[in-house]
């Protein structure tokens, strides 16, 4: 089973994405900030990280730093609240996998965790 990390302080958010686990060969595990995050990333076998951080303790790129230099091998995929091309282009550069609006389909996000599934 796909073990994937959901840093996310979004519960409309964990509803939307829930299809996808039930759908696929997926566990998701939620943290609900990121160091709360970082934490389950040591404690567990994580093969893709999905963080979508609002007013958290550490932002998303913070949280994708850490995680690059636990375990530099895992994609991750940032969730944006509200689309804005040269923040996604900040979040490519800094070491994203994938940057996609929290308002695309169910379909793009399960698209993206399929290959970052394939990539790591």
């Amino acid at each position: 089973m796909n073990r994937i990390l959901v840093a996310n302080t979004s519960v409309a958010f964990q509803r939307k994405i829930a299809p996808v686990e039930k759908e696929n060969n997926f566990k998701f595990i939620f943290a609900q900030n990121g160091i709360e995050g970082l934490e389950l990333l040591r404690k567990n076998r994580i093969q893709v990280v999905i963080s979508h951080l609002v007013n958290s303790l550490i932002d998303d790129i913070e949280l994708m730093l850490n995680i690059h230099e636990i375990k530099p091998q895992i994609p991750v995929i940032i969730i944006v609240s509200k689309s804005s091309d040269v923040r996604k282009e900040q979040y490519i550069k800094a070491g994203a996998f994938a940057c996609i609006d929290e308002g695309d389909s169910i379909s793009k996000i399960r698209k993206y965790i399929n290959l970052a599934l394939i990539k790591n």
